[in-house]
């Protein structure tokens, strides 16, 4: 299961460390807060339809790629 969480900085350190301690049962995908950039996305936007079929396609088993993997295929 994949849990997406705000965290206030003040805390950060204090939930990470606490995290680590179930290294076996547990694993940090992205400790990076500069790295996320976390939007709320509400139904009346207009890309809210795109997000919702996009889900949907990955429920069903379609596979997605990053950006880096895709150009790893070009050099």
């Amino acid at each position: 299961m994949t849990v997406t969480i705000d965290i206030k900085d003040s805390v950060a350190d204090k939930i990470l460390y606490f995290l680590e301690s179930f290294k076996n049962d547990v694993k940090i995908l992205n400790a990076n807060d500069t790295a996320v950039n976390i939007e709320e996305i509400s139904k009346d936007d207009l890309d809210y339809n795109y997000i919702v079929d996009a889900r949907q396609k990955r429920l069903e088993g379609e596979n997605t790629y990053s950006l880096d993997e895709m150009m790893k295929e070009f050099e």
